[in-house]
């Protein structure tokens, strides 16, 4: 299955992006031609396929590797700070709006009220779908 492009195409390779790899193919393997073919005047060449079933060029302990051990060290009062800084953040923004009772301002506040809600929704929610999954493993080993 050939996936065409009516834009340029990105500079990541689709073939990493694990849910559409099925839908992009392999990019052809290309021999150096001695004299130099005019090129088309839209700059296109062939359609590049790549095959989907190959695996990456690295395994997932290169990329933890290549990750810093600090990044590995869970400091659960960081954690509570950032969720502090969130939940300040939004009292602040709410109140700074009911000061400033601006039409302008208020774009500004939507905008800036849903990303922070967006943020105590993840947290919100990775915490229930960890429950879930210590729920569901308790009945399965039951």
């Amino acid at each position: 299955m050939r996936l065409l492009y009516s834009f340029p195409r990105p500079r990541i390779s689709l073939r990493y992006i694990w849910p559409w790899s099925w839908a992009v193919t392999a990019p052809k393997k290309t021999v150096a031609v001695a004299k130099k073919e005019a090129e088309p005047a839209n700059g296109g060449g062939p359609q590049e396929k790549f095959e989907s079933a190959s695996r990456p060029p690295f395994k997932i302990g290169d990329v933890r590797a290549a990750i810093p051990s600090h990044c590995w060290v869970k400091d659960p009062w960081r954690s509570m700070s950032y969720v502090l800084r969130d939940v300040v953040v939004i009292a602040a923004l709410a109140l700074v709006a009911g000061r400033l009772n601006s039409w302008i301002f208020w774009q500004i506040y939507w905008l800036a009220q849903g990303t922070m809600f967006w943020a105590i929704f993840v947290l919100g929610h990775d915490w229930y779908s960890h429950r879930l999954t210590v729920f569901f493993a308790r009945i399965a080993v039951a």
